[in-house]
């Protein structure tokens, strides 16, 4: 079986929905088709972090150049 996959994103700012498209065939067969669609909340990192901060995050932070766009991490004890 073949498949091929792409996104089709639709910005509605601050918010952009984006579906996620995976065609597969087999030869001789139908085409099958199944699509996932998403909303994401598109923020600046500074809003990010406070959000993660005003949500209980302690130490958060940018972390840059260990993957190809920032990472937002931050630390939170969870009560069992």
């Amino acid at each position: 079986m073949r498949f091929v996959l792409f996104q089709v994103w639709e910005p509605a700012p601050p918010l952009y929905e984006t579906t996620f498209y995976v065609v597969g065939h087999q030869p001789g067969g139908e085409p099958l088709v199944h699509a996932e669609r998403v909303t994401y909340y598109a923020v600046p990192l500074e809003t990010l972090a406070r959000l993660m901060e005003k949500a209980g995050f302690k130490s958060v932070r940018r972390i840059d150049e260990v993957y190809f766009q920032p990472v937002i991490a931050g630390r939170k004890l969870i009560a069992y």
